[in-house]
């Protein structure tokens, strides 16, 4: 239904096929939303203010994992690296700052999908689709959107037998938030694996003493004890999004994280036992999606914004080969309590009463993730368009 309706928007409108229409249509709402927030004022990009505060404060070796009510109103809870990785935002004029902020969060998930091994039309639609998690992120001045692009950069960057600079995206991502290291899973799909667990391993460790050119080692350290100190006891946030959560509030199931992590943990890594179908681009694509799911509704502290990095991972999922009615409905479900719950579009009744209160945010992209699981376990043949028409024609 939806490449029917595309076909038909497409031909009226040809223009929305050119690949530099999602760049200046992403930008253009980055823009909007850079503006509107600089308008009602600090207090509503407080994300940015603290990422923003994080490099004065680890220059001034002031502890970063503390509250600073005069500044901000939560805590900064990212590595060290990412309070240096701020510097060059941090001493720009805060609007330029919160601008280029936005930026990299809209754009980079464009260049990412934009050079995935998809028909043109698909890689529009996943992107329209998105634009309304991606824009609700960006609004609140979230990492979620660069998160997103390293991940699925790393993917492609593995697809152009660029090992080393997939690793580098990873590791970035792992000093933004700890969850990007389960996409160093992809690695198993290529050739050089020792190469790149090692370039891994050397990326980590240059980033995690990147802080060394701001403060001294000494101080580095204790910046660390500050953060572990913060991990291990930082609650989860009250409204998030997560099978944790959603067993909790829906089925009253009150466990451990690890009786979850552990399972969740072992299904995502089971269809690496596959080995035949890692020559398949399909496989490795649909993979992608899952581990992109995974790090969202597997993580105790996603809130509404991460779902943009999930919803990416669902849209990979749909845009991957010819869809049953019954995964349409799901991917239009999807749709509504993902992308539109949050927004006036919904009505509000339900999201304050029943979307909210029992985290049914996290519902459908948990089903979807079982059912891509059980696609990767299950199916026998993986292969795009583009492999199809290779084989045909060899």
């Amino acid at each position: 239904m939806a490449e029917k309706l595309t076909e038909r928007i497409t031909k009226r409108f040809p223009w929305l096929l050119s690949p530099a229409f999602p760049w200046i249509l992403f930008a253009g709402a980055a823009l909007i939303a850079t503006v509107h927030r600089l308008i009602l004022g600090p207090q509503s990009f407080n994300n940015y203010v603290i990422f923003e505060r994080s490099f004065f404060h680890l220059i001034n070796n002031t502890n970063l994992y503390i509250a600073y009510p005069e500044e901000q109103y939560d805590l900064f809870k990212y590595s060290p690296t990412f309070a240096v990785l701020m510097a060059p935002l941090s001493i720009l004029p805060r609007f330029l700052g919160v601008l280029v902020w936005n930026l990299l969060n809209m754009l980079l998930p464009v260049w990412a999908i934009g050079k995935m091994n998809l028909d043109q039309k698909k890689k529009i639609l996943i992107l329209l689709i998105l634009f309304i998690e991606l824009l609700s992120s960006v609004q609140n001045a979230q990492s979620n959107g660069i998160m997103l692009g390293l991940i699925a950069g790393a993917f492609v960057m593995f697809e152009r037998n660029r090992n080393g600079m997939a690793m580098l995206f990873i590791a970035f991502g792992f000093h933004i938030k700890l969850f990007a290291a389960v996409a160093g899973l992809l690695l198993f799909f290529y050739p050089g694996k020792i190469k790149s667990i090692l370039y891994g391993i050397l990326y980590v460790a240059i980033l995690g003493a990147l802080p060394l050119l701001a403060v001294s080692p000494a101080e580095l350290m204790q910046q660390y004890q500050n953060w572990l100190e913060l991990l291990t006891h930082d609650p989860a946030h009250e409204l998030n999004y997560s099978v944790m959560t959603l067993a909790e509030r829906v089925a009253g199931i009150h466990s451990s994280d690890l009786v979850y992590l552990i399972p969740g943990a072992v299904l995502l890594m089971l269809p690496l036992v596959r080995f035949k179908h890692y020559t398949s681009y399909g496989f490795r694509l649909l993979f992608t999606a899952s581990v992109l799911i995974w790090v969202v509704i597997f993580n105790h502290k996603a809130e509404s914004p991460t779902y943009c990095i999930a919803f990416a991972g669902i849209l990979l999922w749909y845009f991957t080969g010819n869809k049953s009615t019954a995964e349409k409905i799901l991917m239009i479900l999807a749709f509504i309590f993902v992308a539109l719950s949050p927004t006036d579009l919904f009505p509000r009744y339900v999201r304050e009463h029943f979307i909210n209160p029992y985290s049914l945010k996290a519902l459908f992209p948990v089903i979807i993730w079982l059912v891509v699981t059980v696609q990767l376990l299950v199916r026998e043949h993986y292969y795009s368009p583009i492999e199809k028409l290779r084989m045909r024609t060899a």
